[in-house]
C-alpha cells in the first residue's frame, strides 16, 4: 500500500515526495485538499510508471530532511530580530526602543499563528485574502520601522514564495496584490514622515519603484514556474492513476522480477489466473509455477533475456492454479530495471485456456470426423505416409490399409431417415473398434466407408483373419429405433509393395479391392489386391484416361440396330448402340468401358452426344424415306443420368440446338429397370419431365429385376422390351414362352407396345409372332452397324 505522506493543507509538499510501495499494492493517488478553493498543488506520491510506481531495491527514501519553505519563513523572524538588534546598536538602522521591537517580533508571530489557524479551520478566499494580507503587513511594519524600507522591498518575495508553495500558483495574484498595497503604504509613510528613513524622498521613491518592478516580476516568475509544475505532476497523476487503474482491473496478471526470476510484484489478477492471493506469489520464482514439460522450455528463453536483454517472442506455457488444474497462459516480458519506479522485468501473463481449447476443438474437428469422432481422411493419409515411411526405415512388415463399404446402408438411411443412418454408423464404429488393435487406426472415409491401417502385421493371414472379424462384428443384427436390421460389409485389401506406393495410391488399390469384392459376389467378401488386381486396375485407370479424350478425339461411333415390325418384319425403327474405336485394342463394345463411364461421371456428356448424333442421323434417314416409312429411333438412358437433377433441360437443349423435334422424330429413351436410382420419386419426377418433352419412354431388359411391375404402374412407360434371356429359350423352355406370353398379354392390356430382343431364329420370330409381340429387333434382321453400312429398305445407299 502506498505510503506517501498526506501534505498538510498549509504546508507546500516537496515536488518529490517519496512513497513506499507495498509489492502488492500500487499506489494509491494523492488526494487534493478538501478545504482549499485554490487547487493546491499535491505531493506527489513517485513516479507511478508501468504496473505501479514499484519500488524493488531498499524501501522507499526517507522523509526528507532538508528545511520547506515553510520553516524557513517562520525562521526567518527570529533571526531578522537578532540582526536588527545587532545593526541598532551599530547604529545602522532606526533607534527605536527595545521594547517595540520585542512587541513587534512577539505580536505579530503570536497574531501569524492565530490567523493561520483561523485560515486551516475553513479554507475560504476571504480568509486566504486574510492570512497574505497579514504577512504581507507584518513585512511591511518591519522592513519600514528599520528605516531602510525602500532598499528591503525584495522581502516581500519570501512571503510571496511561501504563500505560492503552500497555498497554489494562483496566489501569486494575492501576494502582489497586497505587496503593492503594503509597498504604497510604506512609500507613504516616507512621504507623510510616519516612519523614520535614512534616505532621501527622491531616492527612497526611486529606489521604491526599481524594487517593486523586480519583485513583481519575481512574484510573476514563481506564480508562472508553479504552475508549469502543478500541470505536469497533474498529468503524471493522471497517468499514474490511469495506468494504476488499468493494472487493478485487467484481466491479465501482471509481474515484476528481479534479476534472478523472483517475483517482487503481482497484481490482482493473479486470483484469477492462479487461484491465489498476490501476497502468496511474493518471493517466488516465477517458473515454480510452470509445467514441468514447459519449464525445460521456459527457463532457458527466460534466462536468456535477463542475461542479455534480448527481445523473445511471446512465451506459451501452462501454469498451475490453486485447484490443481493447468491453465494455459501467454506471456510478454519487458525490461524495465532502467525505471526507477519499477527496476526490474515486467512479466504481463494472460490467460489463454479458451483460446487454446479452442484451437485444439478446431484442431480435432479438422482432423476427425464430427459423427463418429474417427480420423477423417485427412489424418488417416498423414498417418498412412508416417507407417510406410517407419516400414521402409525399419526394414518390418509392411502396413495394411484395408477399405470397408457397407452393404445395404442405404436401405436404412431411405426407410428410416439419416438419423437413424448416423447412429447406424456410430455403432458400426464401434464395434469395428473392438475387434480392433490398440496400435491400428480406425478412419471413417466418408458416407458409408471406412479404413484400417494395421501396422506390424505379421502375415497376410492375421490380416485376413482381422478382415473376417471386421466383417462377423457387422453382421451381426443392428437395432435402430426399435427395429432390427442386418447390414454386411464387403472388404478390400491392400499391402504396401516393393514399389513404395504413396498413401493416395495404396488408398485406391483398396478402394478398387473394395469395388471388385462387390461386382464379384455383390457383398459381403473381403477382396486382396493382388498382381492380377492390379494389372485390372491400371487397365481400367487406363481406360479412364483414354476415354476421357475419345469424344475429343471422335472415337466414338454410333452403330444401329435395326427394330422391325413383327407383322411385316418391316423397319420402324433403330436403336442407337454405343462403339468405341480404341486406338490399339480396336473396337470395343459398352462392356469394355461404359462401367468407367459411369463411375466416373462422363456418360453424361457421353450420353448427350449419342443423343445428339443418333438423332441427327436419323433424321437424314429419314428426309430420303416416304413419310410413312420414316423410322423412329431408340437410345439408352443410363441409370448416371438419371441422377443429374437438370436432366430433362439438358436434353431440351441438346435436341433445340441440333433442331430435332422428338414428338415428329418419335425418340425413345430406354431406361433399363436394374439401374434406375434407389430415389424412385426423383428418377420418377425426372421422366416424367422427360415424357411432358414429347419424349417415348421403354422399360429395356423388362422381367430382370424385382420391381418390373411396379414400374409399369408408377412410370409414363409406352413400350416394353422383353429381355433376350427370355426370348432365347422360345421353342426350348415351356417356362420362356409363357413368360413372353404374358408379358405381351399384359402389355397388351395396358395399353403398351413390346419389343422382344435378341431375336436370332426363325423358330423365336414364329412364336412371337403368334403371340402378337408387336415388334422384333435381333441379328435375325440385323447387326448392329456404323451408319455408312446400314442397308434401309427403299435406300440404295445411305452415308
Amino acid at each position: 500500500m502506498l505510503t506517501a505522506r498526506r501534505r498538510d493543507p498549509t504546508t507546500a509538499a516537496p515536488s518529490d515526495a517519496p512513497g513506499a510501495l507495498s509489492p502488492t499494492e500500487p499506489p494509491a493517488p494523492s488526494e487534493p485538499d478538501p478545504r482549499s478553493t485554490t487547487h493546491p498543488r499535491q505531493g506527489v506520491s513517485g513516479p507511478v510508471a508501468t504496473v505501479a510506481a514499484v519500488e524493488l531495491g531498499p524501501a522507499a527514501s526517507a522523509k526528507s530532511t532538508g528545511l520547506g519553505p515553510r520553516i524557513l519563513s517562520y525562521m526567518m523572524g527570529p533571526a531578522a530580530f537578532v540582526i536588527l538588534l545587532v545593526l541598532r546598536h551599530l547604529g545602522l538602522v532606526a533607534h527605536l526602543p527595545v521594547g517595540v521591537y520585542i512587541v513587534i517580533f512577539v505580536g505579530i508571530p503570536a497574531l501569524s499563528m492565530f490567523i493561520e489557524w483561523f485560515y486551516r479551520r475553513r479554507p475560504t478566499r476571504l480568509r486566504l485574502n486574510l492570512r497574505v494580507a497579514f504577512h504581507i503587513g507584518a513585512v511591511t511594519t518591519v522592513i519600514y520601522m528599520t528605516g531602510w524600507g525602500a532598499v528591503v522591498i525584495g522581502a516581500y518575495a519570501f512571503v510571496a514564495l511561501e504563500n505560492i508553495s503552500q497555498s497554489g500558483s494562483r496566489t501569486w495574484r494575492l501576494a502582489a496584490f497586497w505587496s503593492l498595497v503594503g509597498i504604497t503604504i510604506g512609500q507613504l509613510g516616507i512621504w507623510q514622515g510616519w516612519v523614520p528613513s535614512f534616505l532621501s524622498l527622491a531616492k527612497a521613491e526611486t529606489i521604491g519603484v526599481m524594487e517593486t518592478f523586480v519583485l513583481l516580476f519575481v512574484i510573476r516568475m514563481a506564480g508562472a514556474t508553479s504552475m508549469q509544475k502543478e500541470e505536469a505532476e497533474s498529468s503524471l497523476r493522471t497517468s499514474e492513476e490511469r495506468f494504476r487503474s488499468l493494472v487493478q482491473n485487467s484481466s491479465d496478471t501482471t509481474l515484476v522480477l528481479g534479476a534472478a526470476g523472483v517475483i517482487l510484484y503481482a497484481s490482482p489478477a493473479t486470483k484469477s489466473l492462479l487461484g491465489r492471493d498476490p501476497a502468496e506469489l511474493i518471493g517466488r520464482r516465477a517458473t515454480e509455477l510452470v509445467h514441468p514439460d514447459d519449464r525445460a522450455r521456459v527457463e532457458p528463453e527466460l534466462g536468456e533475456l535477463l542475461r542479455t536483454e534480448a527481445v523473445i517472442d511471446p512465451l506459451q506455457f501452462r501454469i498451475l492454479n490453486r485447484d490443481g488444474s493447468w491453465r494455459h497462459a501467454e506471456a510478454v516480458v519487458t525490461d524495465m530495471r532502467n525505471r526507477s519506479s519499477v527496476g526490474g522485468y515486467v512479466v504481463n501473463v494472460r490467460d489463454i485456456t479458451d483460446r487454446k481449447e479452442a484451437e485444439e476443438k478446431l484442431a480435432h474437428q479438422a482432423l476427425h470426423d464430427p459423427l463418429t469422432g474417427l480420423p477423417n481422411r485427412l489424418l488417416l493419409v498423414d498417418r498412412l505416409r508416417h507407417a510406410i515411411a517407419r516400414g521402409v526405415r525399419h526394414d518390418g512388415p509392411p502396413p495394411v490399409v484395408m477399405f470397408l463399404d457397407l452393404d445395404r446402408f442405404k436401405l436404412v438411411n431411405d426407410s428410416l431417415g439419416h438419423g437413424a443412418g448416423d447412429e447406424l454408423l456410430i455403432c458400426v464404429a464401434d464395434r469395428l473398434r473392438s475387434v480392433l488393435r490398440t496400435s491400428d487406426t480406425l478412419s471413417r472415409f466418408g458416407g458409408d466407408e471406412f479404413v484400417i491401417l494395421c501396422e506390424g502385421m505379421a502375415s497376410q493371414d492375421a490380416v485376413m483373419a482381422l478382415a473376417e472379424r471386421a466383417m462377423t462384428a457387422i453382421d451381426a443384427p443392428f437395432v435402430i429405433n426399435g427395429e432390427q436390421f442386418h447390414i454386411g460389409v464387403s472388404i478390400g485389401v491392400a499391402f504396401v509393395d516393393d514399389d513404395g506406393p504413396s498413401p493416395e495410391e495404396l488408398l485406391g488399390d483398396a478402394d478398387y479391392a473394395m469395388y471388385l469384392a462387390k461386382a464379384r459376389s455383390g457383398q459381403g467378401r473381403v477382396q486382396l489386391f493382388d498382381q492380377a488386381t492390379r494389372a485390372v486396375a491400371r487397365q481400367r485407370v487406363h481406360t479412364e484416361t483414354a476415354l476421357a479424350r475419345a469424344l475429343e478425339r471422335d472415337e466414338l461411333v454410333v452403330f444401329y440396330q435395326p427394330i422391325v415390325e413383327t407383322a411385316s418384319r418391316r423397319w420402324v425403327g433403330v436403336e442407337a448402340l454405343l462403339r468405341w474405336q480404341h486406338p490399339t485394342r480396336g473396337l470395343l463394345l459398352p462392356v469394355d468401358f461404359l462401367d468407367v463411364a459411369e463411375q466416373t461421371g462422363l456418360i453424361v456428356p457421353i450420353g448427350q452426344w449419342v443423343l445428339s448424333e443418333a438423332c441427327s442421323q436419323v433424321q437424314h434417314w429419314n428426309a430420303d424415306l416416304p413419310v410413312d416409312d420414316h423410322l423412329a429411333v431408340s437410345v439408352n438412358l443410363s441409370g448416371r443420368q438419371l441422377t443429374e437433377p437438370d436432366l430433362a433441360d439438358t436434353i431440351g437443349s441438346t435436341l433445340q440446338s441440333a433442331g430435332i423435334d422428338p414428338r415428329a422424330l418419335r425418340l425413345v429413351l430406354e431406361v433399363t429397370e436394374t439401374l434406375l436410382p434407389a430415389d424412385e420419386d426423383e428418377a420418377r419426377r425426372r421422366l416424367i419431365e422427360l415424357h411432358e418433352l414429347g419424349i417415348q419412354l421403354a422399360i429395356d431388359d423388362f422381367g430382370t429385376g424385382y420391381s418390373s411391375l411396379r414400374y409399369v404402374r408408377d412410370l409414363p412407360i409406352s413400350t416394353i422390351k422383353i429381355d433376350r434371356s427370355f426370348v432365347s429359350g422360345l421353342g426350348q423352355s415351356d417356362h420362356d414362352e409363357a413368360i413372353v406370353n404374358a408379358v405381351t398379354q399384359l402389355a397388351r392390356t395396358l395399353g403398351l407396345r413390346v419389343v422382344a430382343e435378341g431375336v436370332e431364329t426363325e423358330a423365336q420370330f414364329a412364336f412371337l409372332s403368334r403371340v402378337g409381340c408387336d415388334y422384333s429387333q435381333g441379328y435375325l434382321f440385323g447387326r448392329p452397324q456404323p451408319p455408312h453400312l446400314c442397308r434401309l429398305p427403299g435406300v440404295e445407299q445411305v452415308s
